[in-house]
């Protein structure tokens, strides 16, 4: 009789073979156990199981068996518990020093001279649970990625059943999975592409792989998703088990596409058919490309044209005046319009006036695009104009001296009173008076040039003549008066303020030249046009330049720049003008009063005070600001701040 608490030798009670069991019970390599049914007492271990439980034989024989199988199976034995004849299952080893280890178990009974024992094999599992593990978390990996992914992924069976998409698939086909269990491959592709698609596919399941595809499929409220992607065929034993298509949704994409191609064919054409003169120029003169207006204009085609630079084109008289600008250009200065003569193939001169862009590559000036206007025709009406102004001027003087005729008809008569009665304000009540000692005045300068000559008549004269420039310094006073007064008659009109300031510049340029006063333009071109008074906007102009011109001696400087606010102290856009003086600047005592009328620092007789004044009044009227700043000895800085919109009343 075997006792329970005795080891027994596998080998000595398996008595059919005693010495092969034995050898098979030291050899094989999985654990193996022989446990008392009753006590579930373990009697025998081989090496391998004492091995993969990690402790002595001395340790685990007399054991209860749930100390180290199925720990948490205590009282629910398969077989001595649940009456299992044979339990074969993943169970759970606990190792001598604590650790779980995963194993394969099975159990069986087994009786030996009339007892009850169970024989218990298990083999470690670790390494397949390890790979189970990464099976599982790399299919699900690639589950999360597809599903997941942007570009729209699907499986399609031989017959055009669809097996599989997934997420972005279904949301931008809009299609749910019940409308998937109702449709084929067919129903989806557009019926535009759907020939070429089918043949594409018959190809696939013939064994060939298609890397790239274009199509469109049809989504389920009818719109039309354009996609690009590759597709292939899995094969089993020769055969077409399922297609697999990854798309992405190029809709967009090539709408971007079309819409730049319509893009550059409306450039194209309009490079093609554009009347103006266009010219892409390298820094060394030579062209980069011109359209066909410059080449039908200047008499050349386009192989005599290869040979041709920039210069070539500019007549000898106006060459090294453009070859200064071109030069200013490529040291990149910016420049207004640019007004020059190009010289046809003929030798014809055609005055042209252009825009310029400078093109840049990596930081370089890669060349200058010009935009050329053929201007023969403005010229042509200039000059026109100027004959009829010079027709004008001799018509305003005739009908001057006719008028003048008239009123010294009128004084004579006494009837010019009645027009005292036609005004009214005090600005409008001075300029009668003012106009009657004019118009005496001159009564008397003419009766005196036609009296004898005499000293005492030339003195009269002389003093008519400081009595005439006395009243007309008045009635200067009074316009200036009345437009300081005047506060409700602005004509609000769109106003290019860099045409106006330029306009208002050049008219003075004369003046400046021969004093040696130098200007420097510093417009930003790119401004936007604002709603003003012109007339008013350029009196306010004309004050700060005589200002400014006046302050400096000679051979100074006058600097103009105006610049966008995209937010003003007023909380809307706004353009500024800044005009700078390098003159004698404004002593610290007198800056807080130069807005004051009738306030001058210039000596009596060359000022009447009104010059700033009437532009704070102009610049308030357009809800403006003016601003001066002035340093004495160094020049003074004058800024004009403007909204782009006038508010509406």
């Amino acid at each position: 009789m075997i006792k329970r608490t005795d080891p027994i030798n596998l080998g000595s009670v398996l008595l059919e073979n005693p010495q092969s069991c034995a050898a098979i019970f030291s050899m094989v390599q999985a654990g193996l156990l022989l446990i008392d049914a009753e006590s579930h007492t373990i009697v025998d271990a081989n090496p391998w199981a004492l091995k993969m439980i990690g402790a002595p034989r001395e340790q685990v024989v007399g054991s209860v068996c749930h100390h180290f199988i199925c720990p948490a199976e205590l009282g629910n034995c398969p077989v001595t518990d649940l009456c299992k004849h044979i339990d074969n299952s993943e169970r759970v080893l606990l190792t001598a020093a604590g650790r779980q280890v995963p194993i394969l178990k099975t159990v069986s009974r087994l009786t030996l001279e009339g007892k009850e024992y169970l024989i218990e094999s298990f083999l470690d599992i670790s390494e397949q649970e390890n790979a189970r593990r990464e099976l599982a978390a790399s299919e699900e990996r690639y589950r999360d990625l597809f599903e997941n992914a942007n570009d729209l992924i699907q499986m399609v069976s031989p017959d055009g059943v669809i097996q599989y998409v997934n997420r972005s698939w279904k949301e931008t086909l809009g299609y749910s999975d019940e409308d998937l269990r109702r449709i084929t491959l067919r129903d989806i592709i557009h019926p535009e592409h759907l020939d070429i698609c089918m043949l594409a596919f018959r190809k696939l399941l013939g064994g060939e792989n298609i890397d790239s595809i274009e199509t469109t499929f049809v989504a389920r409220d009818g719109r039309s998703v354009e996609l690009e992607g590759s597709i292939n065929c899995n094969m089993v034993g020769g055969r077409p088990v399922s297609s697999r298509g990854i798309f992405r949704n190029v809709t967009a994409r090539k709408k971007a596409e079309k819409k730049r191609l319509e893009s550059e064919q409306r450039y194209h054409d309009l490079f093609n058919n554009v009347s103006d003169l266009i010219q892409m120029v390298r820094p060394d003169g030579s062209f980069a490309y011109v359209n066909p207006a410059l080449l039908e204009t200047l008499g050349y085609d386009r192989e005599a044209f290869q040979s041709v630079v920039l210069f070539d084109l500019i007549p000898a008289d106006f060459r090294d005046q453009f070859r200064d600008s071109f030069a200013r250009l490529l040291d990149g200065k910016k420049s207004g319009m640019i007004e020059t003569e190009f010289k046809t193939r003929s030798g014809r001169r055609i005055p042209v006036e252009g825009m310029h862009n400078i093109q840049y590559v990596e930081g370089e000036i890669a060349g200058i695009r010009f935009i050329w206007r053929n201007i023969t025709e403005r010229k042509r009406a200039a000059r026109k104009v100027q004959e009829w102004n010079r027709k004008l001027e001799l018509t305003v003087e005739t009908k001057t001296r006719q008028l003048r005729e008239a009123q010294a008809s009128l004084l004579r008569t006494g009837k010019m009173a009645a027009i005292g009665g036609l005004v009214a304000g005090t600005a409008h009540e001075l300029n009668n008076p003012l106009g009657g000692i004019l118009n005496a005045v001159d009564v008397l300068r003419q009766n005196k040039k036609t009296a004898p000559p005499s000293p005492e008549t030339e003195e009269e004269i002389v003093w008519l003549d400081a009595i005439a420039s006395a009243a007309e310094r008045c009635n200067r006073i009074v316009d200036d008066l009345r437009n300081f007064s005047e506060h409700s008659r602005c004509r609000f009109e769109s106003v290019d303020i860099n045409r106006l300031l330029l306009d208002t510049v050049t008219a003075g340029a004369d003046h400046l030249e021969r004093r040696g006063i130098a200007v420097e333009d510093g417009r930003d071109l790119s401004l936007p046009v604002i709603e003003g008074d012109p007339a008013q906007l350029r009196k306010v102009l004309e004050n700060i330049l005589k200002n400014a011109r006046t302050a400096i001696a000679e051979n100074g400087s006058i600097a103009f720049q105006t610049r966008l606010l995209r937010e003003s102290e007023r909380n809307e856009p706004a353009v500024q003008i800044l005009i700078s003086d390098d003159g004698c600047g404004i002593a610290e005592e007198d800056q807080e009063k130069i807005f004051d009328p009738f306030f001058t620092t210039r000596p009596v007789g060359q000022g009447t005070g009104l010059g700033l004044s009437v532009s704070y009044g102009i610049v308030k009227r357009h809800n403006g600001e003016i601003d001066v700043d002035s340093t004495p000895g160094r020049g003074t800085r004058v800024t004009v701040t403007l909204p782009i919109r006038q508010r509406q009343p």
